[in-house]
């Protein structure tokens, strides 16, 4: 279940995977040398195969051929549920929602009891902002097993996306006195206890941190949460512990070195802001906040190239924009 927590900007990255049949095709014939294919002539009836294949050329983007080779898989094997989850993937991948949906209809009708492809269709219809139809799914996965922690988390997830925190709230609570370990809902539960302005929220975030040390979602949810109640000092020493688990994590940088511009520490913002932009070389967020930080320590000619690669970066930026006007003048 760790993926919800994500799973709306997974949108975006969703939309850049479609890809032309014609492109399929070509991409498709690059796993030949792999020797699947070879494997399949010689064994037409395993549908396993297929199968693999299929996760080759959808690795290429090849999202056609990887619909076809699974439904070939069905063909010889109609009662694997686990091909009907995995074609629906697919579809979803490949921007055909409609085809998405419909392949888990038919599973559900075939395997009206199997509780996994209830969740995918709660998912997927969540996804789509179908609220009503995934809770459907998701009130039908607790009939089935009245004490499945999934059921409810998705109750939550469509009750947060509806507004209605209190219910969000309870059906996340109902989840995890059912799977303590449910590391996602503590964090959302802390969130939404945030919004509330209610401090019983850091404890939810260290109930997380508890579940997962090495999950720096839970640290840096903890980190902001102090952040925003002017508990600067602490922040930054748990973006620091954020860094020693991932050395990867930009925010954290990004965050510290806001902090350290507001207590006025621009050495330390500095070196901030210069490990993000030297990690992380497309975070414009960076370079504008580094320049920043070298025109209050008066390195004009430095904060100027800031503010231009920035620009380079995300052209339409209005603060570096007018950044670099205001050094220009």
């Amino acid at each position: 279940m760790k993926r919800f927590i994500v799973i709306f900007c997974a949108l975006t990255t969703i939309l850049s995977a479609c890809t032309s049949d014609n492109t399929s095709k070509t991409k498709a014939q690059q796993t030949e040398d792999l020797g699947l294919t070879k494997l399949i002539r010689q064994n037409p009836n395993d549908p396993s195969l297929l199968i693999e294949r299929s996760k080759v050329y959808a690795k290429e983007g090849a999202y056609r051929a990887a619909i076809d080779d699974v439904q070939m898989a069905m063909e010889i094997d109609s009662l694997n549920v686990a091909y009907y989850h995995l074609l629906s993937n697919y579809y979803m991948d490949y921007l055909k929602s409609k085809e998405g949906i419909e392949t888990l209809k038919e599973a559900h009708e075939k395997f009206p009891k199997d509780i996994t492809t209830l969740l995918k269709l709660s998912e997927n219809y969540l996804i789509l902002k179908n609220y009503e139809q995934s809770m459907l799914a998701a009130n039908k996965v607790l009939n089935i097993d009245p004490q499945h922690p999934e059921g409810y988390f998705m109750l939550g997830m469509n009750f947060r996306e509806a507004g209605d925190t209190n219910r969000a709230i309870n059906s996340f609570q109902e989840a995890i006195e059912i799977e303590p370990e449910l590391y996602d809902a503590w964090i959302i539960i802390g969130q939404l206890y945030e919004d509330l302005g209610k401090d019983i929220a850091l404890t939810y975030y260290e109930g997380a941190i508890e579940i997962d040390p090495n999950n720096v979602n839970g640290w840096h949810s903890k980190a902001f949460y102090l952040q925003n109640n002017n508990q600067v000092d602490q922040a930054i020493e748990i973006y620091r512990q954020i860094n020693l688990i991932d050395k990867q994590f930009p925010q954290a940088y990004l965050n510290a070195g806001l902090l350290y511009l507001e207590k006025d520490s621009l050495n330390s913002a500095y070196d901030q802001f210069n490990i993000l932009v030297n990690s992380n070389p497309t975070n414009y967020y960076g370079f504008y906040y580094r320049g920043i930080t070298n025109e209050l320590m008066n390195r004009l000619d430095l904060a100027k190239a800031d503010y231009e690669t920035c620009l380079r970066i995300k052209p339409n930026f209005v603060k570096a924009k007018q950044a670099l006007e205001d050094l220009n003048s």
